[in-house]
C-alpha cells in the first residue's frame, strides 16, 4: 500500500483549513488524478483560492502541477519493483529539468553583479551553508575577491568590509527570517546587488534583499535538508559556468 503521506514535505504548518484540504488528499488520492479545483473546493465547503494556496503550500505552481507530480508519485510507487531510490531519482530529476524554467532575467542580474562587484559575500546557515561557501570557492578560484561563510560569527565580522559596490548573496532553503537579519538588513537594502537564493516563493525574509531567485522543487527540497544542498550547488555551477 502507497503511504501518501510521504508525498508531502515534513513538519508541515497548516491551517485549520490547510489540515481540511490535506486529509481529504491523504483519504482519496486516486481520485484527485481526475476531479477539478471546483470539485474539491465544493466537497470540502471552501473556495477554490484556498486549495490553491495549499498546492503553493506543498511547493508547486498551482493545482494543475500538484495533480500533475501526486500522479507521477502515485505511479512511481504503484508497482512492488520501484525501489524508493528509483523513486527518489524520478523526483529529482523531474526537479532538475524543471532549472531550465528560473527566472532568467534574475540570473543574467547576478552574473553581471559578480562579475562588476568589487567583493562578494556568500552566506547560508546550517544546510544552506556548504553551498555558500562552495560558491565563494569557486569565484576566488576565477580570481575573485570572495568571502563565504556559514555561521552567524564569521558573518558579523564580515559586514563591515561590505559596501555598496559589492554583492551579497544568502543561500536559504524556506526563506524564513532568522538571528542573520540582525547582521545583515541595515547594508544589504543600502545595495542594489543584494539576492535571496530560496525554495520559497513567500520567503518571509525577502523583504530585506533587491532581488530574490526562486530554485524549483520547494516540496522536494523540504522533505530532506540533504536534497536542497546539491541542488543549490547544480545552481552554483549554472550560474559560474563560463560560457564558450
Amino acid at each position: 500500500m502507497i503511504d501518501i503521506k510521504k508525498f508531502f514535505p515534513k513538519n508541515l504548518n497548516l491551517s485549520p483549513t490547510d489540515e481540511k484540504i490535506y486529509k481529504y488528499i491523504v483519504k482519496y488520492p486516486e481520485k484527485m488524478q481526475y476531479i477539478t479545483i471546483e470539485k474539491v473546493a465544493g466537497n470540502l465547503h471552501t473556495s477554490v483560492a484556498s486549495v490553491q494556496r495549499f498546492c503553493k503550500k506543498m511547493g508547486y505552481s498551482g493545482f494543475k502541477e500538484f495533480k500533475f507530480q501526486l500522479k507521477s508519485y502515485l505511479i512511481n510507487n504503484s508497482h512492488h519493483s520501484n525501489s524508493e531510490q528509483g523513486r527518489y531519482l524520478n523526483e529529482y530529476i523531474s526537479v532538475v529539468k524543471q532549472f531550465n524554467n528560473i527566472d532568467k532575467k534574475g540570473l543574467s542580474l547576478l552574473k553581471k553583479a559578480l562579475h562588476k562587484s568589487d567583493k562578494i559575500f556568500s552566506f547560508g546557515l546550517f544546510y544552506s551553508g556548504l553551498p555558500a561557501k562552495m560558491l565563494a570557492f569557486t569565484l576566488i578560484d576565477q580570481d575573485k575577491t570572495a568571502f563565504g561563510s556559514d555561521n552567524l560569527v564569521n558573518i558579523s565580522h564580515l559586514m563591515p568590509l561590505y559596501s555598496k559596490n559589492d554583492t551579497l548573496i544568502l543561500f536559504s532553503i524556506t526563506g524564513e527570517e532568522n538571528d542573520i537579519n540582525t547582521y545583515i538588513n541595515d547594508n544589504i537594502q543600502k545595495s542594489d546587488n543584494s539576492f535571496l537564493i530560496t525554495f520559497n516563493p513567500d520567503a518571509s525574509i525577502k523583504k530585506y534583499f533587491r532581488h530574490t531567485i526562486v530554485l524549483p522543487g520547494k516540496s522536494f527540497a523540504y522533505r530532506s535538508p540533504i536534497d536542497p544542498q546539491s541542488l543549490f550547488c547544480l545552481f552554483i555551477e549554472m550560474l559560474t559556468a563560463k560560457e564558450e
